[in-house]
């Protein structure tokens, strides 16, 4: 199958799942379509749609350097042509919205094998590996059954995606919120969570204060080289001109961040009448005084550098809302849920919502 024949081909064996009866669960599948890491969940699907496409695929082949590979292809370009698009049409992120997932590190290697000890979540890609292996030598009657297992789980996360309802309190202290975002940004998606949290924190803020009309928000797999962005967040007047440009980092602050940040807007922006913000968890404290003096630097050649936290800043910008504010941010904070991550962290943010300690 050529290129438009998989995508209508896909669209078909999904609307003809779609259709079907509920069957129930099927944990093996589920496990797979609902891993707690994004990338294995786009790669065994794009794997096996890939071999499906074309037989002389190597099923386990990611690069078309692969040097074990009996049928090189590039397994990325496929994922971004066929699998991303389908899931966007669909208008959810039952796959996590990743619109370039094989640029995570895990799928950045030649071939798929078993044991990947060097990346995050090995017994997930060992799960991954263990379906796909087998379907390299068999039919492609047993390769489309197997497709459709996944497809039907694909199913069950965007039925339990509809679901999803966010248990928003009619009054929050602060003391609350901060508990709130503290308990929110933990675990191994902290980087996800971190840039939404930012995203929706900002927006408050530009609208509370009319700081600023839009809030651009680079994604989170995104690659700055692609997309041309001066910072994960930038905050824009009427008339496009970036006001603040926001880095988020979930790891401690270091000065590599801070100088190779300050380049990158420089290079890319004429403008300097806008502030560079880096809300990140921590200061790396070995290179707390050189950031100072870099900072300091870049103040006397015309340019305003900061660093806060995100819970530093919540504290402080609540202090001086109405408390009206503190609901509009939890509110978007789930908007951006919707619109840029999958099932598990809207089940975590509505889970923390449920909570009582979210309204003391």
């Amino acid at each position: 199958m050529n290129l438009e024949e998989v995508q209508q081909w896909l669209l078909n064996q999904w609307h003809s799942v779609l259709e079907e009866p509920d069957t129930g669960a099927d944990p093996s599948a589920d496990m797979l379509i609902r891993s707690n890491l994004k990338t294995p969940r786009y790669v065994v699907l794009s794997q096996l749609l890939g071999k499906i496409a074309d037989p002389q695929r190597d099923i386990l082949t990611l690069q078309k350097i692969d040097p074990d590979s009996r049928g090189p292809w590039d397994a990325r370009s496929f994922a971004h042509k066929v699998i991303v698009p389908w899931e966007q049409r669909e208008g959810t992120n039952f796959l996590g919205g990743s619109p370039s997932p094989y640029i995570n590190n895990a799928a950045r290697v030649p071939r798929l094998i078993r044991d990947r000890a060097d990346a995050r979540g090995p017994d997930q890609w060992r799960r991954v590996y263990d379906f796909l292996s087998p379907l390299e030598e068999c039919t492609q009657e047993v390769r489309i059954r197997e497709f459709r297992r996944l497809l039907r789980s694909a199913r069950r996360s965007l039925e339990l995606q509809a679901n999803i309802q966010y248990p928003v309190p009619a009054r929050i202290s602060i003391r609350g919120l901060h508990q709130l975002i503290s308990d929110f940004l933990t675990g191994s998606t902290k980087a996800e969570r971190s840039l939404v949290v930012a995203a929706a924190l900002f927006e408050t803020l530009g609208s509370a204060f009319r700081l600023f009309t839009e809030v651009a928000v680079q994604g989170i797999y995104e690659s700055d080289s692609v997309t041309g962005a001066l910072g994960d967040i930038t905050c824009l007047d009427d008339e496009d001109r970036p006001l603040i440009v926001v880095e988020v980092k979930s790891q401690e602050l270091t000065l590599q961040d801070v100088h190779s940040s300050i380049v990158k807007v420089k290079e890319r922006s004429q403008s300097r009448g806008f502030s560079l913000v880096f809300v990140a968890s921590s200061l790396r404290q070995s290179e707390q005084v050189e950031v100072e003096q870099k900072i300091m630097d870049e103040y006397t050649l015309g340019m305003n550098v900061y660093t806060i936290s995100i819970l530093d800043l919540v504290d402080t910008a609540f202090v001086l809302l109405e408390e009206s504010h503190r609901i509009a941010f939890i509110r978007l904070i789930g908007k951006r849920l919707d619109s840029t991550s999958d099932y598990a962290q809207r089940q975590a943010w509505r889970d923390l919502l449920t909570n009582d300690i979210t309204t003391g």
